[in-house]
């Protein structure tokens, strides 16, 4: 009699459907029944086989990364461990990038993959129809190759770097109104060494219905104006200088600059244009959603230096958000020309920052079935969520949802 039985799971415990059989449970008991020893022995992560080790009847251990882990079931822990070195793993990673060849990491928890491609699209398709505690863990990275060298893997024994200004405070809009995206917001900021404040108003040309998104044109509307501005002093804009940067969770692409605006008033004819209490500023700053500067700052960021060529093109929506892209900061430096009541000349900067949020929905036709893909930054990597156009609507059409807390 022998005394243990190891069994992969992926076309051999499992059907092409991705289940264990009734006929293979029935085997399978009759086995343990008869004292020997049932294990899994899979190229699974570890969370990917404990459901399936239960479903059989296995409670002892199970051999999961391709034997780069023994796990001990009952104890809830991993007993042995044997991973690839980070140097190894960068290694393999560039031949593959090099000569376009598909790939995914595998941790102790997770399948890392660049896109939904080969077994990593099986297991997604496999998650839809799964209850939420079963699901296998999937992360989507645009580039694993920056993945490796930044991110907390068991596999490459490397900690994960987060991008530290992805989450300082701007003025920030609530994308799930659209009114308030249109309607945008506006700052009062103290104009230094003087006191008078700066009043600037943002709005958006957003058509109905339309989200702001990092590939679509969009148009902002400045107004400025002055607040409690003293009689006989006068205020001038000289310069307007605004840059339109994304916000992400990963510094590889975290304050790449999209696009950038220079509105030049001062000249020969005029000191600049007059503000005041009563007078604005209108200005309009047209953002291009893909231009040659976005694309090559974006590819270099992504796919880093080398001697090789690097892939520029334009990119999906989804590419940015499963990066971690999930915001546009708008920075402006107003150049001011202050003459107070005496005629004394003087020159300020005021800097003005407001984040708009990018829409987390992408949309997707399947043979005649749309659908919306929800991404979210959770537990240091970008994750998706399939909901379908029902349950889409129904958020969108709730004013007061957050997305961020029921969707998850």
């Amino acid at each position: 009699m022998y005394k243990l039985v190891a069994i992969d799971l992926d076309g051999t415990m499992l059907n092409s459907y991705g289940i264990v059989t009734e006929n293979t449970k029935n085997v399978i008991k009759k086995v343990i029944e008869q004292g020997t020893e049932v294990i899994i022995a899979s190229g699974r992560p570890i969370d990917s086989i404990k459901t399936i080790a239960k479903e059989i009847g296995s409670n002892n251990y199970f051999i999961a990364g391709n034997g780069a882990l023994i796990y001990d079931i009952k104890k809830e822990k991993t007993i042995y461990e044997k991973y690839i070195t980070k140097q190894k793993v960068l290694e393999i990673i560039k031949i593959c990038e090099e000569n376009s060849i598909s790939y995914n990491v595998y941790t102790d928890k997770t399948i890392l993959a660049t896109s939904l491609k080969y077994n990593v699209l099986y297991y997604y398709k496999e998650n839809l129809k799964k209850e939420e505690n079963k699901k296998d863990l999937l992360s989507l990275k645009l580039k694993l190759c920056a993945l490796a060298l930044s991110s907390t893997l068991s596999l490459t024994g490397c900690e994960r770097e987060i991008a530290m200004n992805s989450s300082i405070e701007h003025t920030t809009l609530d994308q799930n109104n659209v009114d308030d995206v249109k309607n945008g917001t506006t700052q009062i900021i103290k104009v230094p060494n003087n006191d008078f404040n700066l009043v600037v108003n943002y709005k958006f040309n957003l058509c109905q219905n339309e989200r702001w998104t990092i590939t679509d044109d969009k148009d902002i509307v400045m107004e400025i104006n002055t607040e409690n501005l003293s009689e006989g002093t006068q205020v001038y804009i000289d310069n307007i200088h605004t840059d339109t940067k994304i916000v992400s969770y990963s510094p590889y692409s975290n304050g790449v600059l999209q696009d950038t605006m220079d509105d030049r008033i001062h000249n020969s004819l005029m000191l600049g244009f007059p503000i005041s209490n009563d007078e604005s500023y209108v200005g309009v700053n047209h953002i291009e959603g893909q231009n040659d500067t976005f694309i090559s700052g974006y590819s270099y960021g992504g796919n880093g230096y080398s001697s090789g060529s690097i892939s520029q093109r334009r990119r999906l929506e989804s590419e940015y958000l499963e990066s971690g892209v999930y915001a546009n900061e708008i920075s402006s430096v107003i150049d001011l020309i202050i003459v107070d009541e005496n005629n004394v000349t003087s020159c300020v900067s005021v800097n003005s920052d407001i984040s708009v949020p990018v829409w987390p929905f992408t949309k997707y036709v399947d043979d005649g079935t749309v659908y919306y893909n929800y991404y979210y930054y959770d537990d240091n990597s970008t994750k998706i969520k399939k909901l379908s156009e029902e349950k889409y609507n129904e958020f969108i059409n709730n004013k007061d949802s957050n997305y961020q807390k029921t969707l998850k």
